[in-house]
């Protein structure tokens, strides 16, 4: 909190003034998640390996389009071929290829995503490296922190004021939004792995706006 007094020397504050921060914060059920699914191959020969990978590829992506999911909302991200070694005895010797092609895909019914997992996994998917969760509006919900931060650095100002006995204009003649935040569920990586009925809690996103805020008082 800083309390000034200008005179009228160029500067537009010409009366006293008090400039403080307001903080605003929401906690709001997402409405969407991204998960990344990821099929592995392996193979000492890298066609096969390559072959091998696109037909449980292709497996996972039916298993996806059989729970609505568009097309557009389904992205591969990554595609790499990666030659496998062996060390031994100081040789190094090549034994085989791994295949990992990666998808992000965009889930709007997140009630669905333990079923999508379960399914994904039968159909051939085996590794994920994503489960973040999202809201598709979030500017909207920012707009409703940010006006929680203003009213609370009126609430600010008024205690001030009142403390100090003077009248206090409860509009702010200036507000600098000091930053902005979404945290999101925490992001997890993990394996997937051959087991039904996959439990997926969803957690709730914050929302921080915070202000530098200026009001006259006399």
């Amino acid at each position: 909190m800083s309390l000034h007094y200008s005179q009228s020397n160029g500067n537009p504050f010409t009366q006293p003034f008090l400039e403080l921060e307001g903080h605003g914060k929401l906690s709001i059920t997402p409405n969407l998640a991204v998960i990344n699914v990821g099929i592995m191959t392996e193979n000492q020969n890298v066609i096969i390996a390559s072959q091998e990978n696109a037909i449980r590829s292709n497996k996972v992506l039916d298993v996806l389009r059989e729970f609505n999911i568009p097309k557009d909302d389904i992205e591969t991200i990554s595609y790499t071929i990666q030659p496998l070694y062996d060390f031994s005895e100081g040789n190094t010797l090549l034994k085989g290829f791994k295949v990992i092609q990666l998808f992000e895909v965009t889930v709007k019914n997140i009630s669905l995503i333990g079923k999508i997992y379960d399914a994904v996994v039968k159909a051939g998917a085996n590794f994920t490296d994503l489960l973040d969760f999202r809201l598709s509006n979030k500017e909207y919900y920012y707009q409703q922190a940010l006006q929680l931060a203003i009213k609370n650095a009126q609430e600010k100002a008024l205690k001030i004021a009142q403390g100090l006995g003077v009248s206090l204009n409860i509009v702010p003649v200036k507000i600098t939004e000091n930053n902005r935040s979404v945290i999101p569920f925490q992001k997890e990586s993990f394996a997937l792995q051959s087991t039904l009925n996959t439990a997926i809690q969803k957690r709730q996103v914050e929302i921080e706006a915070k202000i530098s805020a200026i009001f006259h008082y006399s």
